[in-house]
């Protein structure tokens, strides 16, 4: 057996019947390869389209597994996307294909894609914490359900907000923010407010805490 991985397995819904869909396999392809040169270093195989409208890897841990899924995501939107992530061991030898490896991490992701499909949810984790798992997927849903009320304007500045305050001792302030979108404080106040985006904040390092646990 090998040692602990985290494997995320996607797809995107509905692109089969969009009119446009060879330009979203284009970005599909576009977004997969700037995540396999952001993610290096977390990767254990490639990010790589394994079947039409379906995408795989392997990472080091859940944490990069999700802000990947999370990537891909944002440079889809408004095409929706859902995935599974498998936290486990793996029976074969590691590979830099994807396709040539199996096992436990494996088996989770396909079956955490697929009960993403009977609920209102866009990604789910199976580990072998039932406890863990039940705790992240809860906030998953809920994160899920607020984003998907977001506006555009909300999505832009959530993102932009997100990004660095996860990423950084200290978040940026809101004249900071509204320095880089060109518009007043107080426009941006209403923003965060509105869309709930600094709850959102507290439960994605929560939900990092949950996947952190989840691969050790």
């Amino acid at each position: 057996m090998g040692k602990t991985i985290a494997v995320l397995i996607g797809d995107l819904i509905g692109s089969r019947k969009a009119g446009n869909r060879a330009d979203v396999q284009s970005r599909l392809m576009g977004v997969i390869g700037r995540i396999n040169g952001a993610y290096g270093q977390s990767i254990v195989a490639r990010v790589m389209v394994t079947g039409g409208d379906e995408f795989e890897g392997a990472f080091k841990d859940a944490r990069a597994c999700y802000r990947a899924f999370e990537d891909i995501e944002r440079g889809l939107f408004p095409v929706r996307v859902r995935g599974g992530i498998g936290v486990g061991e793996t029976d074969t030898k590691p590979s830099e294909l994807v396709t040539e490896m199996d096992g436990p991490a494996f088996h989770r992701a396909r079956e955490a894609l697929q009960a993403v499909k009977g609920k209102k949810s866009c990604l789910l984790l199976s580990s072998e914490s039932k406890k863990i798992d039940g705790t992240a997927n809860t906030v998953l849903r809920l994160l899920w359900a607020i984003r998907g009320g977001w506006t555009g304007r909300q999505r832009e500045v959530a993102f932009y907000y997100l990004s660095r305050a996860l990423s950084s001792p200290a978040a940026p302030t809101q004249e900071e923010i509204a320095e880089h979108f060109g518009v007043s404080q107080p426009a941006i106040t209403k923003v965060l407010s509105s869309g709930s985006i600094k709850a959102v904040r507290d439960a994605e390092e929560f939900l990092n805490q949950m996947l952190d646990e989840a691969t050790r």
